[in-house]
């Protein structure tokens, strides 16, 4: 499905957001040093890869309980329902009961860098060096796409009928990009984002496909986040101030992405709730520690952070769950100006329509969180709002304005 974009600037427009934390500290077991990886389990359990095992948490990160009776590196873990693979480093093992208990399947050489589930049977391991696939669910192992040891694939989606991966070659920048399959893994060529260092790869909720780029080389390779509704024949830059080392959607389709940078102002979560259009400096309550390895959103629509340091990993969770924003395009025969518009404190709501009696205005921050009303009776001949919100925090809002008849929601930013 595509979407339209309604901007022609290439720099993103993104603010910093103070006086209230967006993140919370997790606490774990005082005996882990080392987290590897976050993952979401279909029943909805926080479950993290340690230097010890597994570790899952049914309480959104409060208390967390050791499973799988796993004593040993886990560096990956991943689910299709109550099946679930785990990365031990030389060998691979398979649980049919949410990982309660494990058998080992198959040894393999090589750094994996990602295990990847297709379907019941089809996975695919992407690593230095080349693309492993098994059609056996992970017993027997063909290497499909083998490259030189410097060059990695990091992640691997499907979209439609085809497969991507992401690539960085570190001595080569022309073997850098997105990599297609068109027959099911069996072979793989360099599609596009050529000389760009691509990391993760989401498809988001319109089954667009999303690549995170930590890097490039000339001619042409610039870090950021980049879209393509075409299947990776145009590709737009949605952010462009950062080296883009994670992401994750939620399910309403607001994008986080998790940058790595020696330069403060590069670090941290960034966030867009209107599909890359405008970006939120989400940094407030997570501390520099690390770059940002993974981010997670549960089913909960809670979002997760792994910060990995070169002392300690640390695990940040959203403080609140994420909200549906209104649609803005419920009903377009509402006719409505804001201005100033971005403001400092003083708006102006001008009705067009010649409509009268009750209305109701709401307005909601970034994340979709309800933090003001107002319930209005408007006539034929006074149709103007005027709302002082000098005392709300620099960033972006929505403004929903609704009666029986109309229903139109509109971007706010303060400045």
């Amino acid at each position: 499905m595509k979407r339209i974009l309604l901007f022609t600037v290439l720099l993103p427009l993104y603010f910093t957001l103070s006086s209230q934390d967006f993140w919370m500290g997790i606490q774990v077991p005082d005996s882990i040093n080392e987290i590897y990886n976050i993952e979401i389990s279909p029943l909805d359990e926080v479950v993290i890869c340690t230097e010890k095992g597994l570790y899952r948490s049914i309480d959104d990160g409060q208390s967390w309980q050791s499973f799988g009776n796993l004593n040993r590196n886990i560096y990956q873990i991943v689910y299709n329902e109550a099946t679930a693979y785990a990365d031990a480093g030389t060998y691979l093992l398979k649980s049919t009961d949410y990982g309660q208990s494990w058998d080992s399947i198959s040894a393999y050489a090589g750094d994996n860098l990602s295990i990847k589930i297709i379907d019941d049977s089809l996975l695919f391991r992407v690593c230095w060096g080349g693309i492993f696939k098994s059609s056996d669910g992970g017993i027997n192992w063909t290497k499909v796409h083998s490259t030189t040891f410097t060059q990695c694939f990091y992640d691997l989606v499907k979209v439609d009928n085809f497969l991507y991966t992401s690539s960085t070659a570190y001595m080569v920048s022309e073997d850098n990009g997105v990599y297609r399959s068109e027959d099911y893994g069996n072979s793989w060529y360099l599609h596009s984002l050529t000389h760009h260092s691509c990391r993760p790869l989401c498809v988001d909720i319109e089954d667009n496909l999303l690549a995170g780029v930590a890097g490039g080389w000339p001619p042409g390779g610039s870090p950021g986040l980049y879209y393509t509704d075409d299947n990776g024949v145009i590709w737009y830059n949605l952010y462009s101030s950062g080296e883009v080392y994670s992401m994750t959607i939620d399910s309403y389709g607001g994008i986080y992405i998790g940058l790595q940078s020696v330069l403060s102002f590069e670090w941290g979560v960034r966030y867009s709730g209107d599909l890359g259009l405008t970006w939120e400096n989400i940094n407030a309550g997570i501390e520099p520690t690390g770059y940002i390895n993974e981010l997670k959103a549960s089913g909960k629509d809670y979002i997760y952070a792994l910060v990995r340091g070169d002392i300690l990993d640390t695990i940040y969770r959203s403080i609140n769950p994420a909200v549906k924003i209104p649609d803005r395009n419920k009903n377009d025969s509402l006719d409505i100006n804001i201005f100033p518009n971005p403001t400092n404190g003083i708006i102006n709501i001008e009705i067009v329509n010649e409509i009268s009696g009750n209305i109701t205005l709401k307005i909601y921050d970034y994340m979709g969180r309800m933090i003001k009303i107002h319930k209005l009776n408007i006539n034929l001949y006074d149709r103007n709002i005027t709302l002082d919100i000098e005392d709300f925090i620099s960033g972006i809002y929505i403004i929903s304005i609704e009666n029986n008849q109309y229903q139109r929601s509109y971007q706010l930013i303060k400045y």
